[in-house]
């Protein structure tokens, strides 16, 4: 939020011409220096944003600041930080508190920030200048993209994709644009919000303005698509997936203006996976792509040192070999290393993040915070060749070990009462699938997997995963990611199966998310039987979950993809009563309170489809009416009930009045 200050005196104003570099200011955790005490009256030239705000710093991107301050005194959020330093004039400041407790990422953090910035500075009282923003004159290559954009105007069945780091102009682009082919042209702009879409309406005439409609992404797909239309999109990594999958479907013409860094909602699906689909979609895909920096000046110091320090070098794509790595590296050529990543030195370190942004597209900044902070955390490496220098990194797993759990946190992890830190995938089987057991075993989970792109399909992930067994033979071993038929291909032939599929759909991937467990991981016979029966229940009730629906699968499709017939044929009549069991179990913790909805939805489907409730009609019918519903909430509104959280509470009292017998 913004603070506003009584006292004007503190501030100048400066012609940020002069002062090209921006600065860089670190404020210890109990320094008594407060922006809202030094802040003069202007609350748009100074952003403050607070410990407890952090996680809603999306909200001010696209927009301008002559210092913004971010209070990282209880930790270090490096999303954040990357996002806002780019929020900063030319000459203006970026001031951090810093924590109090030092750390590997906080080490790496201050020792980066010296090679770009004097020592001295770096502590120096922020002197909090109101800069003026660098005047407005469009660059040669700015000059170029409009030109571009111009010509494509009269285009049918075309996208046209605007890339670049923060502060090269990508938004003032898209106003120029719509501004000087507003007519006959319709425009209609989306963007996170409008806020952050202010920098395209500061260039938009009032003529302009008027012929531009902007819609937010959730009623985008509701909104009428005119043939000759226009759909502008800014900060397209921001917006889901799913979102943009489905808009394209409908629009036969549009722009996509995104950064290249990872740090957004839907972090970097957006260059990894949907940007592959375009030219299955469009006839033309035209890419544009801006380098030249027009908010701060050329080697700006303070987005070097981002760029070092989060290795969020641009592009984002890793250097090819000098000489190239043959299709014949076999197991034999392959050396591994295991270690955590405060071990590594930085350059080590670097190589090993831009794999893992270059392969998997929910990896961002505060990823590296993790790897180097949290002692579960844990990396193998693969490499061609040595482990050291003369090496060549090829391939990386990223580890999290998890449980088992203490004792006196089991039973209100059953009752869905605590989520404590560092067990998600003990805590996710024990609550969701409602098997205790978990919460014993001590668990593994593959977090990443990334292999180069110039040596896959040549088993390296597979031995990567034999490395684990190596490491970690007697855990249990999983993963959860993003469902997908060519991942579950990947998994399924390597002995991990399905026990579960998430209930909504990822904004990063447009996914629905999977959890798989190593089938010869699980050394205990009772939890061996219980994820066994898991997986039995999630392919008979497949067929029936929302999200399949959501993801406009067919029947035949979700068949095909985990070869639902064949499985479902297999499945004996002792499993199938295991599975009804473990059924009933879930359907009676909704009904008690203890699981939300979400998670019984297919099992309460799958009951009526086979006709196996049992009760007064009138119940069964109106619990039919509900699971008719893709989600509650439009159940609720349909229905008239005042919101989701009363009709989830009759839902469950109904339930409780009926019997399924599975």
């Amino acid at each position: 939020m913004f603070h506003r200050s009584r006292n004007r005196s503190h501030a100048q104003m400066v012609d940020s011409s002069q002062h090209q570099a921006r600065k860089l200011r670190f404020i210890a955790a109990k320094s008594p220096w407060q922006l809202t005490q030094a802040t003069p009256a202007e609350p748009n030239e100074f952003l403050h944003v607070a410990a407890s705000d952090l996680k809603h710093y999306r909200q001010y991107l696209g927009r301008e600041f002559s210092a913004v301050s971010i209070d990282c005194s209880q930790s270090l959020h490096a999303d954040a930080i990357v996002a806002l330093s780019g929020c900063v004039r030319a000459g203006g400041e970026l001031i951090l508190r810093l924590p109090e407790q030092d750390s590997p990422a906080l080490t790496r953090f201050c020792d980066d920030a010296a090679r770009f910035f004097p020592a001295a500075s770096l502590t120096q009282v922020p002197q909090l200048l109101i800069v003026e923003p660098i005047p407005f004159v469009l660059t040669a290559e700015q000059h170029a993209a409009l030109q571009s954009l111009q010509a494509a105007v009269t285009d049918e069945s075309t996208a046209i994709v605007i890339q670049a780091p923060r502060g090269r102009g990508k938004s003032t682009l898209l106003g120029l644009w719509m501004a000087a082919t507003h007519t006959p042209t319709q425009f209609i702009l989306c963007a996170p919000s409008r806020k952050q879409a202010s920098s395209v309406f500061r260039h938009l005439s009032r003529d302009a303005t008027q012929a531009v409609k902007f819609v937010s992404p959730d009623q985008l797909l509701d909104h009428p698509a005119p043939m000759s239309a226009w759909l502008v999109i800014d900060e397209a990594a921001s917006i889901p997936a799913h979102v943009l999958q489905q808009a394209s479907q409908r629009f036969k013409r549009i722009v996509f203006a995104s950064t290249t860094e990872g740090y957004e909602s839907a972090g970097r699906g957006f260059v990894l996976r949907f940007l592959k689909q375009l030219p299955h979609l469009f006839a033309k895909v035209r890419h544009i792509t801006l380098k030249q920096p027009v908010r701060w000046g050329e080697n700006d110091p303070l987005e070097q040192w981002i760029n070092h320090t989060f290795c969020l070098y641009a592009p984002a794509v890793l250097k090819p070999f000098e000489q190239p790595i043959g299709n014949d590296l076999s197991v034999c050529h392959t050396k591994y290393r295991h270690a955590h990543a405060a071990e590594l030195t930085h350059q080590e370190l670097d190589d090993v993040f831009q794999l893992l942004m270059a392969a998997h597209y929910q990896t961002s900044p505060n990823d590296l915070k993790i790897l180097l902070d949290d002692p579960k955390q844990s990396l193998i490496l693969q490499y061609e060749g040595a482990t050291d220098s003369r090496g060549r990194l090829v391939g990386v797993c990223w580890l999290c070990s998890e449980g088992p759990v203490e004792q006196e946190l089991h039973t209100p992890i059953l009752a869905g009462t605590r989520r404590p830190a560092g067990a998600l995938l003990p805590q996710l089987i024990a609550y969701a699938l409602r098997i205790p057991e978990a919460l014993k075993q001590p668990t593994i989970r593959i977090v990443r997997i990334a292999v180069r792109d110039s040596v896959r399909n040549l088993g390296l992930g597979s031995q990567l995963l034999k490395q684990v067994v190596h490491y970690y033979p007697d855990h249990l071993r999983g993963t959860s990611f993003g469902y997908s038929p060519e991942l579950h291909k990947f998994w399924h032939a390597n002995h991990y199966q399905p026990i579960r599929l998430g209930t909504h759909i990822d904004a990063a991937s447009g996914l629905p998310s999977a959890v798989y467990i190593e089938r010869t991981s699980i050394r205990n016979p009772q939890l061996a039987a219980q994820l066994h029966t898991a997986h039995c229940v999630l392919l008979l009730t497949l067929p029936f979950m929302p999200v399949m629906r959501f993801m406009q699968k067919t029947l035949q499709q979700c068949s095909d993809e985990f070869d639902l017939a064949a499985s479902t044929d297999q499945i004996n009549t002792a499993d199938r009563q295991a599975a009804t069991q473990a059924m009933q179990t879930s359907y009676q913790a909704f009904a008690n309170g203890i699981i939300p909805y979400d998670f019984v939805h297919a099992i309460i489907a799958y009951g009526l489809h086979n006709g196996l409730f049992r009760g007064e009609a009138e119940d069964i019918a109106f619990v039919n009416q509900v699971n008719g519903y893709q989600d509650l909430a439009k159940a609720a509104l349909a229905l008239n009930f005042d919101g989701k959280k009363q009709l989830e509470q009759h839902l469950r009292t109904v339930c409780g009045r009926l019997h399924l017998e599975l």
